[in-house]
C-alpha cells in the first residue's frame, strides 16, 4: 500500500490506539510496526488466529494476562552455559 491510502485510513492513529491497549513491551514494539498486507494467504491467516482469539475469549472471558517479559537475552545466557538470578527466573516464571 502507498503513504497516501495508509494516511487516509489513518493506520497511525489506529496502531497508537493499539499500542495504549498492548501491556507488554514487546506487545507494544510489534504493535508499533505493523503493516497491512496485501497477500491474500497472509490475510487469511490473520484473520483466522484473530477468530480464534475472539472465540476464547467469548467463551472464557477475558484471560489475565502478567507481565510478559522479552526471554531472548535470558535463553542467550542460558545457551553459554551460565546462570539466571533469582531476579531473572522470577521473570520467566511470570511469563510462563
Amino acid at each position: 500500500m502507498n503513504k497516501k491510502t495508509l494516511r487516509v485510513l489513518e493506520l497511525d492513529k489506529i496502531l497508537n490506539m493499539l499500542v495504549d491497549k498492548t501491556t507488554s513491551n514487546m506487545g507494544k514494539e510489534i504493535s508499533r510496526k505493523l503493516k497491512p498486507s496485501t497477500d491474500i494467504k497472509e490475510v487469511e491467516a490473520m484473520l483466522s488466529e484473530t477468530n480464534e482469539a475472539s472465540a476464547l475469549l467469548m467463551q472464557m472471558g477475558n484471560i489475565p494476562m502478567g507481565p510478559i517479559y522479552d526471554m531472548g537475552r535470558y535463553v542467550k545466557v542460558a545457551e553459554i552455559g551460565s546462570f539466571l538470578s533469582p531476579r531473572q527466573l522470577l521473570d520467566v516464571s511470570d511469563t510462563l
